[in-house]
C-alpha cells in the first residue's frame, strides 16, 4: 500500500496488464469527465478538489485517477497515492487505487498543480490543473466520479516560485506562505470551496490526453530514520537571506541540545526563542532522494528555509564555470565549508498551531538543513518527516570479490541507479531529472544485471520512440517540454534496442515493431552523405541540435563535440558503424534480411572511407578530424567495438589505444565503452587501472558515483554507475550469447582479483559463479538454471556446457 499513515484501509492494485481495464468496464464508449477549478486562470496554479460522500455499508471501490500536470491523492486526510505517472499527451498515465471504506461519512482530496512554463522540463501539459476520478462500477459513478457527481474546488493560495537559475531542467521550485495557505484540504476544511467546472477533454475543443494505464510499480514511499548527526550554528538575522554565503561552524550547542534537534524525527519537539536566527544542520549517512514533511506551531511570521545539498563547498566565491564543477572535498565533512548550489524550498509561519508544510515534489542530497528566523513570538518545531522516494528497485543479483574496493563501487554504483530511477529514468536527481538517450542506455544496461523487472527499460525505449520528428530522428531526452536533439543519441537508443533483444527473452515482437523507426533512423544518416563519402550529422539548427558525444576538456568547446570542420569528425562515422552492425544483426533476426545486407554493406562503405581519411599512419591512430590535429581514445574505442575496422588498422590501434598517454581519454559515462573494448581485447590491467576513476570517490566519502572526473558538478549521476554492469559482464564475463538470453557465455576476466563470485539474475533462474585464480590457473564452479546451454571461453579455450552445474579449471 502506498499510504503513509493507514496501510490497513487503502491499497493499491497490483500493476498488471491494465490496458483494457476501463474499457472493459464501460466499452469504448466510456465517458470520462473532467473537472476544473472554478478560479482557474492561468499556470503556475495549485488547486484542491474534494468529494464528500456517505456510505450506507462498508464498501470495496476501485478508482481510476489522472489530473494535468500532478495530483496527490488523500482519503479522510490520510495519504493514499499521487501521479500521474510521467509520460506525453499520447501517453497520460492513470494510477488505479483500490478503497476500503467503511460506512459513513468519508471525504476525499487531491491537491492537484499546474506550473506551466515554470515546470520542470520534463514535465508536459495540456490541459492545466484539470482532474479526473473515474470508478470501475457504474453504480459508483454517482457516488465519486468527476462529472457525474458534485465535486468543489479551491485555489490554495500563499504559492509564490523562484528560479533555480543552476538547475536549467528543474527551473523552479515552490515556496509557500502560510498565513494565506490552506492545508486542512486533505479533509475538505476551510473556506472558499465553489463547485468545480466539468470540462470535457476532446481533440476537437482541447488537447486531447491518449489515457493509458500506469506501466510502472508505485514509488518507494518510506520514511528516513538514518540522520546521526546534527550541526547547529546560531546567526545573525542578516544571515538568513545570505544563507547560501554563510561558513559552516562546528556545532555551537551541547549534545542534549543536538539530541533534542534529532529527536523531533521521533516524536520530540524543539522550541526557537522569540527573534532568533538558527541553522541546524542533518546529515542523511546516504543519498536520498525525498519528500519533507514540517509540522509546527506558534511563532507568527517566522521564516523557515529547507535547504537541500549533495555536499558542501570548499570556497564560497567562484569562477565563472557552465558546468558548476567547484571543489567539495570529503563528502563526509562540512565544517569549514559552503551549502552553496543548494535546492530551498521557504515557509512562513501563520502562527496557529498544528501547521503542516509539505512541498508538491521531491529533493535530493545527503545534506539538509532548517533555517529559522523568528521575531515576535517563539516558534514550536513539532515534527519533522522525510520520506525517501524512488523506483521500488531492489538487487537481486550478488558479487563478491578478494578485493573489498570493488565491493564499494558495486555498492555505490547500485545506489546512484536507485537514485536515478523514478516514473522514468534520469540522468541525476539533482541537477536535472531527464531522461536522455546515452545515460538511460547504461541505466538499462544496469537494471538487467540487477533485476528482472524491466518495466523501466521498456518504458524508456518505447516513450522515447514516441518523440520521433519528421526527419526520422528521435529527441535525446524525452520525455521533455520543447525540442532537444543529439543526433547521435538517436544511434544508441537503437543500440538500447538491441541491449533489451539480448538481455531479455521477451524481445521478438518489440523489435519487430520497432524496426521500422530504426529504418528512419539509418536513413536520415545515409541520406547526408557528403561526395567524399562522409556524414555530418546534421547541425539541426531547426531543432536546437548539437553532436553531443562526451565532454572531454580537451575538445575546447561546451558542447563536447569532437573536433572537426562542419563537425565532420571520425567518432560519429564510427558510433554510425557500430550502430549499423546492432541494427543488421537485429534485421537479421527479426526482420529482413535484405535491409541487413544494405546496413552491413553501408557500413562496410563508411569504414573503407574513415579508415582511408582519418588514418594517421605515424601516430597509428584515428584521428578525430581530417586535419589530424586532434586525437581521442573515443575514435579508437567505436573503431574496434565495430568490427570494421580494417585488419591492419586494427592490429595497430588495439596497442596504440593503451599506449599512447597523449590521447585524449574519455570521461567516466564514455568509459563504459573503453571497459568493453578491454573485455573484448583481454586487456584486464587496462580495465582495473581505469577504475581509478572509482577508487577516488570511496575515499572521499562518495555514497553514489559522480557525474565526472573530480571536481564535479553532480554528485550523484546514473551514467557513471556501469561498473554494476561490469563486475557482472565483464568480471564474471556472463553475458548473452545472442538475442532471447536464451544461451550465455562466460568469458571470466579477473584480472588482478584471486578470487570473484557473484549470481545474476536469469528469466529462467539464477546464474551463478565462483572463481579463484592461483599460479596463472583458472578454476571454479558455474552453476546454470536447468535448459540454459552455453559456453565458457578463456583465451583461445572454450568449453561448451549444457549441465546444471559444471566445475571448471583452465
Amino acid at each position: 500500500m502506498n499510504t503513509l499513515n493507514s496501510k490497513e484501509k487503502y491499497h493499491e492494485v497490483s500493476v498488471q496488464a491494465l490496458s483494457q481495464e476501463i474499457l472493459s468496464c464501460y466499452g469504448p464508449k466510456a465517458d470520462f469527465r473532467w473537472v476544473r477549478c472554478a478560479d482557474f486562470d492561468s499556470a503556475p496554479f495549485v488547486c484542491a478538489y474534494k468529494r464528500e460522500f456517505f456510505l450506507e455499508h462498508e464498501d470495496e471501490i476501485r478508482i481510476f485517477v489522472t489530473a494535468d500536470e500532478r495530483y496527490q491523492l488523500y482519503i479522510d486526510g490520510d495519504f493514499v497515492g499521487e501521479g500521474s505517472e510521467r509520460g506525453d499527451l499520447n501517453n497520460w498515465f492513470y494510477e488505479t487505487y483500490d478503497l476500503k471504506l467503511k460506512a459513513g461519512a468519508h471525504v476525499i482530496a487531491a491537491r492537484v498543480w499546474a506550473l506551466g512554463d515554470k515546470a520542470p522540463t520534463a514535465q508536459i501539459s495540456a490541459n492545466p490543473c484539470c482532474f479526473m476520478l473515474y470508478t470501475e462500477k457504474k453504480e459508483h459513478l454517482d457516488l465519486l466520479a468527476t462529472g457525474y457527481s458534485q465535486w468543489d474546488s479551491l485555489k490554495l493560495e500563499g504559492f509564490s516560485f523562484h528560479e533555480v537559475p543552476f538547475a536549467f531542467a528543474i527551473r523552479w521550485r515552490e515556496d509557500i506562505d502560510g498565513r494565506k495557505y490552506n492545508a486542512g484540504f486533505r479533509k475538505g476544511l476551510g473556506e472558499g470551496w465553489q463547485k468545480a467546472d466539468n470540462f470535457k477533454i476532446t481533440s476537437l475543443v482541447e488537447p486531447a490526453l491518449k489515457l493509458k494505464p500506469r506501466n510502472l510499480p508505485y514509488m518507494l514511499r518510506r520514511n528516513i530514520k538514518s540522520c546521526s548527526r546534527v550541526l547547529i550554528n546560531r546567526l545573525k538575522p542578516k544571515d538568513y537571506s545570505n544563507i547560501e554565503n554563510v561558513k559552516i561552524l562546528p556545532s555551537q550547542d551541547s549534545d542534549t541540545e543536538n539530541q533534542r534537534w534529532q529527536s523531533i524525527q521521533n516524536g520530540g519537539s524543539v522550541t526557537v526563542d522569540a527573534h532568533k536566527t538558527i541553522r541546524v544542520i542533518y546529515s542523511l549517512d546516504d543519498y536520498y532522494c525525498f519528500y519533507p514533511e514540517l509540522r509546527l506551531s506558534g511563532g507568527t511570521d517566522a521564516r523557515i528555509f529547507l535547504r537541500f545539498s549533495e555536499a558542501a563547498y570548499l570556497t564560497r566565491d567562484h569562477e565563472e564555470n557552465r558546468h558548476f564543477r567547484h571543489p567539495k572535498g570529503n563528502r563526509d565533512e562540512i565544517e569549514g565549508k559552503y551549502f552553496k548550489y543548494a535546492m530551498t524550498t521557504e515557509y512562513i509561519s501563520d502562527g496557529s498551531c498544528g501547521q503542516v508544510f509539505d512541498p508538491l515534489w521531491w529533493f535530493s542530497g545527503m545534506y539538509f538543513e532548517l533555517v529559522i528566523q523568528t521575531f515576535e513570538e517563539p516558534l514550536v518545531v513539532e515534527g519533522l518527516s522525510l520520506s525517501e522516494t524512488r523506483y521500488p528497485l531492489e538487487m537481486e543479483s550478488s558479487f563478491r570479490s578478494s578485493d573489498k574496493r570493488y565491493d564499494e563501487i558495486l555498492q555505490i554504483s547500485f545506489r546512484t541507479l536507485q537514485n536515478c530511477t523514478h516514473e522514468t529514468y534520469m540522468d541525476c536527481p539533482f541537477y536535472e531529472q531527464l531522461m536522455y538517450v546515452g545515460d538511460s542506455r547504461i541505466e538499462s544496461l544496469c537494471t538487467f544485471v540487477s533485476t528482472l523487472d524491466d518495466r523501466m527499460p521498456l518504458k524508456a525505449i518505447n516513450i522515447i520512440n514516441d518523440s520521433r520528428l519528421e526527419n526520422g530522428l528521435n529527441m535525446s531526452c524525452y520525455p521533455y517540454r520543447g525540442m532537444h536533439v543529439i543526433p547521435p543519441f538517436s544511434l544508441l537508443w537503437i543500440a538500447m534496442v538491441s541491449d533489451y533483444a539480448c538481455w531479455r527473452n521477451n524481445s521478438g515482437e518489440l523489435v519487430t515493431s520497432l524496426l521500422p523507426d530504426m529504418r528512419r533512423i539509418v536513413s536520415y544518416f545515409v541520406r547526408r552523405k557528403n561526395t567524399d563519402g562522409l556524414i555530418s550529422p546534421g547541425s539541426g539548427r531547426r531543432y536546437d541540435a548539437f553532436n553531443f558525444i562526451d565532454w572531454v576538456d580537451g575538445w575546447n568547446n561546451d558542447w563536447g563535440v569532437p573536433h572537426g570542420d562542419n563537425e565532420i569528425n571520425s567518432v560519429f562515422h564510427w558510433l554510425l558503424v557500430y550502430t549499423l552492425g546492432l541494427y543488421a544483426d537485429m534485421e537479421s533476426c527479426f526482420g529482413s534480411q535484405i535491409f541487413a545486407q544494405r546496413a552491413l554493406n553501408e557500413a562496410e562503405e563508411i569504414s573503407k572511407t574513415v579508415s582511408h581519411l582519418f588514418w594517421n599512419k605515424d601516430r597509428g591512430l584515428y584521428a578525430d578530424d581530417l586535419r589530424h590535429e586532434s586525437f581521442s581514445e573515443h575514435a579508437q574505442i567505436l573503431a574496434i567495438l565495430s568490427g570494421f575496422a580494417p585488419t591492419e588498422q586494427f592490429d595497430i590501434i588495439k596497442q596504440t589505444l593503451f599506449a599512447d598517454e597523449n590521447l585524449l581519454r574519455p570521461t567516466t559515462y564514455f568509459s563504459h565503452y573503453y571497459f568493453e573494448v578491454c573485455r573484448t581485447l583481454e586487456n584486464a590491467d587496462a580495465f582495473w587501472d581505469r577504475m581509478k576513476l572509482w577508487y577516488e570517490l570511496e575515499e572521499k566519502n562518495f555514497k553514489t558515483v559522480c557525474e565526472s572526473t573530480l571536481p564535479t558538478r553532480s554528485d550523484c549521476h546514473a551514467w557513471s554507475s556501469h561498473p554494476l554492469y561490469h563486475f557482472y559482464s565483464t568480471v564474471l564475463g556472463i553475458r548473452p550469447a545472442g538475442f532471447g538470453f536464451e544461451k550465455i557465455e562466460i568469458k571470466p576476466m579477473l584480472g588482478r582479483l584471486e578470487k570473484a563470485q557473484g549470481r545474476l539474475v536469469h528469466p529462467k533462474g539464477q546464474i551463478e559463479v565462483d572463481l579463484t585464480q592461483r599460479g596463472g590457473r583458472l578454476s571454479g564452479r558455474i552453476s546454470v538454471p536447468d535448459g540454459l546451454e552455453g559456453s565458457v571461453i578463456l583465451s583461445d579455450k572454450k568449453l561448451d556446457f549444457t549441465r546444471h552445474d559444471e566445475v571448471l579449471e583452465f
